[in-house]
């Protein structure tokens, strides 16, 4: 049974109203994690251009915990209506508050994990020239394929976790595969504008830097703009994201006595 129907766009159109309504609150929780990734993309460009990607990974861990930060405040705005000013004082409220904030954050960190090993696993099988010659590795690829796309649906624990709404009982209201399929058409409406954006930006700054004959190569005043460029709208595109899967799991759970809110 498909369990976990909702509308996409309709999903997506509402984050992009949260977003243009919330925009400044946002930027300001932002900063912190658009600085740390800002300075930590630098880091790893200058100072470690020769890392592989395993190190590079582990670089940017402290930049993730704080986007998982992030996206627990911004999870918390809007299927709570909580801001980070006007906190009750109540202990019990500030203890239960913190424990679903260390768990958020840490299943947001692992599912990050587990996309980015699945996705290594996936370009060492593409890069190794062996996919569709050897068994093996053509199966593998094809296993990582479908633990991706099955997944996806793991996404939404973090945002449920920074709820304290019961985690078993969401995974098994959206056990289909469409739920995946549908998560995946959020993310594309929410991520493509935004994308398309940093393409354009990335084309104006390398504007006459491309010549046929000579290899790309950016200059370090290049690499600092499309890092400095590239910082707020990875936070614009993880913040269209998460309210766009927190608004299609609003949907499907309700928000009355049973449901995400109160």
């Amino acid at each position: 049974m498909d369990s976990g129907r909702f509308s996409i766009f309709k999903a997506a159109r509402n984050a992009y109203a949260f977003a243009g309504k919330e925009w400044l609150y946002l930027l300001k929780l932002g900063l912190l994690p658009m600085g740390a990734q800002f300075a930590t993309a630098l880091f790893t460009q200058f100072q470690r251009p020769d890392a592989s990607p395993i190190e590079s990974y582990l670089w940017g861990l402290p930049a993730m915990a704080l986007l998982a930060w992030f996206m627990f405040l911004e999870t918390r705005l809007l299927l709570l209506g909580e801001r980070v000013g006007h906190l009750t004082k109540d202990p019990a409220y500030l203890a239960e508050r913190h424990h679903d904030m260390k768990l958020s954050m840490l299943t947001a960190i692992l599912f990050n994990m587990g996309s980015a090993a699945a996705t290594s696993i996936l370009l060492t099988a593409l890069d190794s020239k062996l996919w569709g010659i050897n068994w093996l590795v053509t199966a593998t690829g094809l296993l990582t394929i479908g633990a991706m796309f099955w997944g996806v649906r793991f996404g939404v624990v973090s945002i449920v976790a920074a709820v304290h709404y019961p985690i078993r009982k969401v995974l098994q209201k959206t056990w289909g595969m469409l739920f995946s399929l549908r998560l995946i058409s959020v993310a594309m409406l929410c991520t493509f504008p935004v994308a398309f954006l940093f393409q354009l930006i990335a084309v104006t700054v390398l504007a006459g830097a491309a010549d046929a004959d000579v290899p790309l190569k950016l200059t370090d005043a290049q690499q600092i703009a499309i890092t400095a460029a590239g910082a707020p709208l990875s936070l614009l595109a993880v913040a269209l994201l998460n309210a766009g899967t927190a608004f299609a799991l609003k949907e499907i759970l309700g928000s009355k006595r049973d449901g995400l809110t109160t």
